[in-house]
Order: C-alpha cells, then structure tokens, then sequence
C-alpha cells in the first residue's frame, strides 16, 4: 500500500517572453512554496527563430502547425508582426541563433 502525504506539483503553463500572463501573483505563489513551473511555448511555438526573421506576416493557411496556429494570436496581441520582427531583430543582435 503506498500512502501519499504530499502532493508535489508542477503546473504546465503557457510562459514566455511575448506570453507573460502567468506572471505576478501565480508565479508569486509558486515560489513562495516552493513550486517549480513547467514552461511550455517559451519560443513562442517556433516562431522565436531566424526563419521568421524579416519576412512577411504569414497567413493563417501558412501556418504549418498546431504551435504556429495557436502562438500566432499571441504575437497579435502583444503589439503585431512589425512589433514582432523588431523583437526578432533585437534577438538576433543581443543572442546571435
């Protein structure tokens, strides 16, 4: 028979620069007991990459996989595509891919 006391946990959250909703007073409680997070779409679905650097925004039938599909919005609503390639650029300058 095993007996469990403790549950440990480590919630799998949608985290990442473009992404931050997690952040505040979740990610305040989790570090307060001392609770890892598990980030998934930190490179934005693939989109954080040099093959999206400088070119057009891509239309939703270009959109390849089920991560593009569903990280497209979140580059919508965090300033849009040109917001997006200026990200990009400032990537590639500060941490070379």
């Amino acid at each position: 028979m095993c007996l469990i006391t403790t549950v440990p946990t480590a919630p799998q959250v949608q985290y990442s620069l473009l992404d931050q909703r997690p952040k505040g007073k979740f990610t305040e409680l989790c570090a307060e007991n001392h609770i890892q997070i598990l980030a998934y779409g930190t490179l934005a679905g693939g989109f954080v990459t040099d093959k999206w650097l400088n070119q057009p925004e891509p239309s939703t039938a270009a959109l390849t996989n089920h991560s593009l599909v569903l990280y497209k919005p979140i580059i919508d609503a965090s300033g849009g595509w040109t917001l997006f390639q200026v990200y990009l650029w400032t990537m590639t300058v500060t941490f070379p891919f």
